[in-house]
């Protein structure tokens, strides 16, 4: 059975005239092919209902032995230029897999880039999870902007390199403030945060002097 439908996904994704209709869909899921499924909807420009099936992959809607969804999300989306499917289907990712999910946003496969401050915009809304708790959600726009200025470096016609170098050294200077407050949460990574603890010595240096550079 894995071997039949590893052919039908060899088989619908790449150019094919099998059209994606209600009963072709529906035999589809019933055998179990969700990432089939979700290949054919792509391989007809059907993307958002394909993307739609990752996402159903992903919230373990529906299941398939060896697909979550997640890769098959950030790899499309990481060459996609629909901005819509990529705010609504990228939110899924950087919720449950934040590390993973800001490679959407820091892949240069896409033919054009997407527009940074609307890209800086989508990920302050996961800055922290429903309770405030997750620190990697606080990481998000860190691994953007350092994105940024290094792409700008390698770019002599881009102008806005000194304004992602300022947004970066603050935006690391407010993520070691967020670690501050979350002390007891990352206990078990640098002990109490204390002027006799090494890692909370490197942090307190590290934002005096982006905070004596760039304020």
């Amino acid at each position: 059975r894995k071997e039949m439908i590893e052919k039908l996904e060899n088989l619908v994704a790449s150019e094919n005239s099998i059209e994606p209709t209600s009963y072709v869909i529906e035999q589809m899921r019933n055998c179990g092919a969700y990432h089939a499924t979700a290949l054919l909807y792509v391989s007809h420009s059907m993307y958002r209902q394909g993307l739609q099936v990752w996402s159903e992959l992903g919230a373990g809607e529906i299941k398939e032995e060896g697909r979550d969804g997640v890769e098959e999300t950030i790899s499309f989306l990481s060459k996609h230029d629909n901005f819509q499917h990529i705010w609504l289907f990228s939110s899924w990712v950087l919720r449950n897999y934040p590390d993973r999910g800001i490679q959407i946003f820091t892949c240069d496969k896409r033919v054009a880039p997407l527009p940074a401050h609307r890209v800086l915009e989508h990920l302050d809304s996961f800055q922290s999870d429903e309770n405030g708790e997750n620190i990697k959600f606080g990481f998000l726009k860190l691994k953007y902007l350092e994105y940024l200025v290094s792409r700008n470096k390698e770019s002599a016609s881009d102008t806005s390199g000194e304004e992602y170098e300022t947004l970066l050294a603050k935006e690391i200077i407010r993520v070691l403030d967020s670690l501050y407050e979350q002390n007891e949460k990352l206990h078990h990574l640098f002990g109490p945060f204390d002027e006799k603890n090494e890692g909370s010595v490197v942090i307190q240096q590290t934002r005096d002097k982006l905070l004596i550079l760039f304020l």
